[in-house]
């Protein structure tokens, strides 16, 4: 066996351990407690009502949905989803906190949604003349931005997970590396978006992909993530320098995801 093979071999191995050690058993639910059963993933109630907008709920399992003081009503909120994409960030964030309930590797808590679109579908911001993000995207629930789950953080709240100030000024991505993410946690969520042949793409900063992507790899072969999902990995999308795809600045934050037309 050459060398740089034992080496992965030897490393694999090491972090294998580590989910090995993570992963939930069935002794960690009390006696008697029933199996979570995950909400279900697809909509299969047709393309008219998979299509129509709903507004998220503000809490699920394993999610609560962070509103801005401004977007506390119906008519002014931006969480809305098209059926279909709220389906699947339901099912992806319950599939990891029943999956990943004792992981030690981060803060634990509910993953956190960000931005959807308005409930006429228009890109959060358009009711106060100043929309949030650039145009032609956030439209008709097609859209959303997650944050990344954490560690040393009091919870997983949209933050930076990263340094991404030069000289006190902004850079809008990380300029270093991602210390504040869970990883493990972040990369089974990915997992299980793209379990959905819905998917379009999944867009992150690109430090937080360099650890993001080496791990769902390892949740792959420890057969922890569906073997679609794994064969779909491509769809993820991050830039390390800009060239103006839309993934280099302001992912630093959280991650995007996207449904197909």
């Amino acid at each position: 066996m050459h060398w740089h093979v034992v080496i992965a071999t030897v490393v694999t191995g090491a972090l294998a351990l580590v989910i090995d050690h993570a992963r939930p058993s069935a002794t960690t639910l009390p006696d008697g407690a029933p199996p979570i059963v995950l909400p279900p993933r697809d909509c299969l109630v047709g393309p008219i009502s998979c299509a129509e907008l709903v507004e998220m709920p503000i809490r699920g399992y394993g999610y609560r949905d962070q509103r801005l003081l401004d977007e506390d009503t119906p008519a002014t909120s931006t969480s809305y989803l098209r059926r279909d994409l709220a389906m699947l960030v339901r099912y992806a964030a319950a599939k990891v906190a029943r999956d990943a309930g004792t992981w030690q590797s981060g803060t634990g808590g509910p993953l956190v949604l960000g931005d959807m679109s308005e409930s006429d579908g228009s890109t959060p911001g358009a009711h106060l003349g100043r929309i949030r993000h650039p145009d032609h995207t956030h439209e008709d629930g097609r859209d959303i931005d997650i944050a990344y789950y954490q560690r040393n953080t009091s919870d997983n709240a949209l933050r930076a997970v990263c340094r991404h100030h030069e000289d006190e000024r902004d850079a809008y991505h990380c300029i270093g590396p991602a210390k504040h993410l869970d990883a493990w946690r972040t990369a089974l969520l990915v997992g299980a978006v793209l379990e959905s042949p819905r998917v379009r793409v999944i867009g992150m900063d690109a430090r937080v992909a360099e650890r993001v992507v080496p791990v769902l790899d390892i949740l792959c072969a420890s057969h922890l993530v569906e073997p679609a999902a794994c064969a779909r990995r491509d769809l993820i999308a991050f830039e390390r320098h800009d060239t103006q795809k839309g993934w280099f600045l302001s992912h630093h934050n959280h991650l995007h995801v996207s449904l197909r037309p």
